[in-house]
């Protein structure tokens, strides 16, 4: 559902470039969480060198939304493991 939530966004002009980059970040989750990890990291790989709203690089983004999923339990533990030895070598 998020992946196609994000997809929609595609047709939207957003007047902000976070906004694109919080497409790419969900639409990569969904992708690796349903075992496209090439996908994954094609949307993730747009936010390389890219801030937030708040200024945060989005390497970090992604660390603490995959921690945040996996503490409280909508992922299994250690689930974005593969996704941050990616992470690691692609940044």
């Amino acid at each position: 559902m998020s992946q196609e939530a994000g997809l929609r966004c595609f047709i939207l002009k957003p007047v902000q470039t976070y906004i694109w980059n919080d497409v790419y970040t969900n639409i990569g989750h969904a992708q690796y969480l349903s075992g496209n990890e090439a996908e994954a990291q094609t949307a993730w790989f747009h936010l390389k060198g890219q801030k937030d709203a708040s200024d945060k690089d989005y390497k970090q983004v992604l660390e603490e939304d995959w921690q945040n999923l996996e503490k409280s339990g909508v992922v299994a533990l250690k689930a974005f493991d593969k996704a941050r030895v990616w992470l690691a070598g692609a940044w």
